[in-house]
């Protein structure tokens, strides 16, 4: 008998090492294989996504040329327009010219005409026709007597309030409205322009209570001393506190101007009721403030301020912080392309030369 031994191994499977199990190979080739898949997928790069077209940088750079062009020619054009403004005198409509002719027309002139009268019925005229802008006498104005004088106010409003005056002049059915202040007791002064051609000359305020017919005793010689002095008469002109005046009026000194702007005063129901008969109907005063921007130092001084003025304020005060008249507002020169006005006022200087001729008690408080 052959004892040759087999050399295939029949050993039962509980016999065998575990390395010879066939399971075993199965799972380490399934672990391999999920080894290999790990170690690819942590090394590859993941990939981002694609970004945007990048946008044309010369069409950009085109547009952001053409809109700052734009700004620039805008800035040019601004700067070239007030050079053009600049080259021109801002004071006088033509260098050397006189301030204005006499009568001023209506749109350069703050005077201003209001509608006819009505049924109002005029004080008596104590003066008659005035011959404006004539060869001006060196006769004495006699201020009204007075038995005692009045007290001062206390504030600067109630000080112009009672002192500042609506001066209506007139002639027949035409009417021209303006304004004036007492600088002296009974003696009111305006501007030349205010009563040119008219005959007939009343002022009042709220302090006076209605209306009083004064007289026209003095008057520039011409259209650079455009001042014009009106006498009252009556009692009641005695109550009030004359404004002083003062010279020394400097660039941005604060100022007031204090008048009836017809831009205003037409609206006010009050002087409706007054062209109506009622002598007792007493506009409101205006008040507006600013400060002085510019002085002309010529023949007459000029003072340009930026207390905003318009027609019907000519013959009205300028005044400082102190209530003291600088000067008398008399002119306007607007501007429509930009929308401004410049406002002027003939500066004290020149008033109290006239009235220093004239001996009219003008107070001076520098």
């Amino acid at each position: 008998m052959n004892n040759e031994q087999n050399t295939s191994d029949t050993r039962p499977e509980e016999g065998r090492p575990w390395w010879h199990r066939p399971w075993v190979w199965a799972v380490a080739g399934a672990l391999l294989v999920l080894l290999g898949y790990l170690l690819g997928s942590c090394g590859r790069t993941p990939v981002a996504p694609s970004p945007p077209p990048a946008p044309n940088a010369a069409v950009d750079d085109a547009l952001l040329l053409k809109a700052q062009q734009g700004i620039n020619d805008g800035l040019q054009a601004e700067i070239d327009r007030l050079r053009t403004l600049l080259a021109g005198d801002v004071c006088l409509s033509e260098p050397g010219a006189p301030l204005h002719s006499s009568p001023l027309p209506p749109e350069t002139g703050p005077g201003q005409a209001v509608p006819p009268s009505g049924n109002m019925e005029l004080p008596p005229d104590p003066g008659g026709q005035q011959n404006f802008f004539a060869p001006a006498s060196n006769a004495t104005i006699e201020p009204l007597q007075v038995s005692e004088a009045p007290q001062k106010p206390e504030t600067i409003a109630a000080l112009a309030e009672q002192a500042v005056v609506l001066v209506l002049a007139a002639k027949g059915n035409d009417a021209q409205l303006g304004t004036g202040f007492f600088y002296a007791p009974g003696l009111v002064l305006t501007n030349a322009h205010v009563v040119s051609g008219y005959t007939d000359f009343y002022i009042i305020n709220k302090t006076l209570g209605r209306l009083i017919a004064g007289q026209v005793v003095a008057c520039g010689k011409n259209a650079e001393e455009d001042f014009a002095v009106i006498k009252l008469e009556d009692p009641a002109a005695a109550g009030i506190y004359p404004l002083t005046f003062s010279t020394g009026v400097k660039r941005t000194d604060r100022v007031s101007a204090w008048g009836y702007p017809a831009l205003i005063t037409m609206a006010d129901p009050k002087l409706a009721a007054l062209l109506q008969g009622d002598e007792t109907a007493a506009p409101e005063i205006v008040y507006s403030e600013g400060v002085v921007s510019m002085i002309v130092d010529d023949s007459p001084q000029l003072i340009v301020h930026t207390a905003e003025i318009s027609q019907g304020n000519s013959g009205g005060p300028s005044m400082d912080k102190n209530g003291r008249v600088i000067g008398i507002n008399t002119l306007i020169k607007p501007d429509q392309e930009s929308n401004r006005q410049a406002n002027f006022c003939i500066g004290s200087r020149d008033v109290l030369g006239f009235l220093a001729r004239h001996n009219s008690g003008a107070v001076v408080e520098d």
